[in-house]
């Protein structure tokens, strides 16, 4: 029986930060299988040829965007938690207000 799903093995590095100062030491580095449809890896491909670099060093660079977007979405929830219980003061939101305009101000005369 042939699937219409492929599941294409492959080998990629992930780095594993090193304890200590990391002033120029080397990380190391594991091997790890990971599972991808093949149209999927197909691309994987396609993008680390145009980007000059190793089909591994993609994954990590994918990898670390990927957790630096998820850090940024929990500092995100947790300042909106923050906000949430306290709000803007009247006072704060009219100075809040003045800033949004002076900021637009200063935009409309910025030189591009």
């Amino acid at each position: 029986m042939q699937l219409s799903i492929y599941a294409w093995n492959t080998i990629c590095y992930t780095s594993v930060i090193l304890t200590g100062n990391h002033k120029g030491e080397m990380m190391a580095t594991v091997k790890t299988a990971i599972s991808l449809e093949k149209p999927l890896l197909e691309q994987v491909d396609e993008a680390a040829q145009e980007m000059g670099i190793p089909r591994s060093r993609l994954f990590v660079l994918a990898v670390e965007a990927f957790l630096q977007r998820r850090e940024n979405e929990r500092l995100l929830a947790t300042l909106n938690e923050l906000y949430a219980e306290n709000p803007l003061t009247e006072e704060e939101r009219t100075r809040l207000e003045a800033m949004r305009y002076l900021y637009a101000v200063n935009l409309e005369n910025e030189e591009w």
